[in-house]
């Protein structure tokens, strides 16, 4: 006798809004070989590529301030974007990422995706560590916000202890809210970073057995 067929449970798609934070103080503009700044602007075009339909992407810089280059919508404005990365220089003199993860939240905060994530990218310390950066994130993680970062070594190795230690106060921060950081050169940024993103696409739309999502347009809150 032929075999039943078994019926296979559907499996939820969920939407992704992805809020990218990419820092432009003077120093991503090294190391010569492989200056963070460009390779951060090829992490951002392959992260909204990285995304599908019915996902959304925003890109924020901050240097002395934080800007809204792209404000968060469908993840497949290629045009729009470009346009936004091109106009990133690294010249600020400060590295101020308050205002930037701040911005990001009120992003998020209209957005009804079932998964909401930032995702801040930086070669340094920040310069208002006097900012309650706690207080921000624990709200942020509350309304269900997820956040890590990617801690850009310049041209050493990710492993290096001098480079890895300023990054302290970042570490503690995403640590007290269970968020991660993960270390790479500069041209390991791109790579890293979408690494990064395909863990949360990974989380939103779980694998069938095999391998395949099987997973049908994500869908957003109601």
């Amino acid at each position: 006798p032929e075999e039943a067929k078994r019926e296979t449970a559907p499996i939820e798609a969920k939407a992704v809004d992805l809020v990218l934070l990419i820092d432009k103080s003077g120093s991503m503009s090294g190391p010569v070989t492989a200056p963070a700044i460009v390779q951060a602007k090829r992490a951002a075009i392959a992260s909204a590529a990285a995304l599908g339909e019915g996902d959304s992407f925003a890109l924020i810089s901050f240097g002395a301030r934080a800007e809204v280059e792209l404000e968060l919508g469908d993840a497949s404005r290629k045009d729009a974007l470009r346009l936004a990365v091109g106009r990133l220089v690294a010249d600020a003199d400060a590295t101020r990422a308050y205002l930037a993860l701040s911005a990001a939240w009120a992003q998020l905060k209209r957005s009804d995706a079932p998964v909401r994530h930032v995702l801040l990218l930086t070669d340094g310390e920040f310069t208002d560590q006097e900012q309650n950066y706690r207080s921000l994130v624990r709200a942020m993680q509350r309304e269900g916000i997820g956040i890590s970062a990617i801690a850009s070594t310049g041209a050493a190795s990710g492993g290096d202890g001098l480079n890895v230690g300023k990054f302290r106060f970042l570490n503690r921060l995403l640590r007290s809210i269970g968020g991660s950081i993960r270390f790479g050169t500069s041209k390991e940024i791109p790579r890293i970073v979408l690494g990064e993103v395909r863990e949360v696409l990974s989380a939103a739309r779980p694998l069938r057995e095999g391998g395949s999502s099987g997973a049908p347009r994500p869908e957003r809150a109601h």
